[in-house]
């Protein structure tokens, strides 16, 4: 039952992703996964060069392949609840009889490969244009936290997508999150020194504790090393997957009771 609870969910995920994934075509798939995320780093690396040396250059590198991740999945995932309304197909989600947690989940899981694309990206293009080399890196460590960044930002972009069923354009909350984390998570100031202690506000943020680990094991940190901060990370993503099923239950029962989705 289970299973084949599992794959029903994932058939509708993988038809939510390309049905109502409107990055899914080439121009705007080439622009968004592969020169956006290389752009960035390019723009934010060399004002660093310029301002503060070449020392900055690493980085900025580092910080914005990891903002790079939230950027293409929070994207994904916001528009896709938003055109699941306007598309009129929310109501079927709705009056489907499996798991509102399960299926929440793994819509999400078919945004994860393009996060992925865009560190490689990022750092392909660091490489190539930059010249950085990042010789002292532990691959594997690295690894490990861009994938406990991916799965924590997946589960962040799912709780606030809910927000995207009754709002009128997914655009405001995408553009408010790009700032959060650009801002608060550390990826361009470091936290410390932002005013009035804002630099607290990235603890309760995906990127953030992710973020530290990633800068210790491109300086050669191992797994072990970064574990702390590997396991603060996945405790934001868990609060958040709890918040969005709890969010997407609310949604749910409002339409239910009023025949709309309360749109503002």
């Amino acid at each position: 039952m289970l299973a084949r609870e599992a794959r029903l969910a994932g058939r509708q995920a993988y038809l939510s992703y390309k049905g109502l994934f409107l990055w899914l075509n080439w121009p705007a798939y080439v622009s968004n996964v592969f020169l956006r995320p290389g752009l960035i780093v390019a723009m934010f690396a060399l004002t660093g060069r310029f301002a503060r040396g070449e020392a900055a250059v690493e980085a900025y590198v580092i910080g914005l392949t990891a903002y790079a991740v939230p950027s293409i999945v929070m994207g994904g995932l916001l528009q896709s609840f938003y055109y699941e309304r306007s598309f009129g197909t929310l109501s079927f989600f709705f009056a489907s009889r499996g798991s509102r947690a399960v299926s929440l989940l793994t819509r999400g899981v078919p945004h994860l490969p393009n996060a992925a694309l865009v560190v490689v990206a990022g750092l392909l293009f660091s490489g190539a244009f930059l010249h950085t080399r990042f010789e002292g890196a532990n691959w594997g460590a690295v690894t490990a936290c861009y994938v406990v960044m991916a799965l924590a930002s997946m589960a962040c972009a799912l709780c606030w997508a809910n927000l995207c069923i009754v709002l009128r354009d997914w655009l405001v909350v995408y553009s408010l999150m790009l700032t959060v984390f650009l801002v608060f998570t550390g990826v361009a100031i470091p936290r410390d020194e932002l005013p009035l202690g804002l630099g607290a506000v990235g603890a309760a943020l995906p990127v953030t504790h992710g973020l530290a680990g990633l800068r210790a094991a491109f300086e050669g940190a191992g797994v072990s090393s970064v574990a702390a901060h590997l396991a603060r990370e996945a405790l934001v993503g868990v609060a958040y997957a709890i918040a969005g099923y709890a969010l997407l239950r609310a949604i749910e029962a409002q339409a239910r009771r009023s025949g709309a989705y309360a749109a503002v």
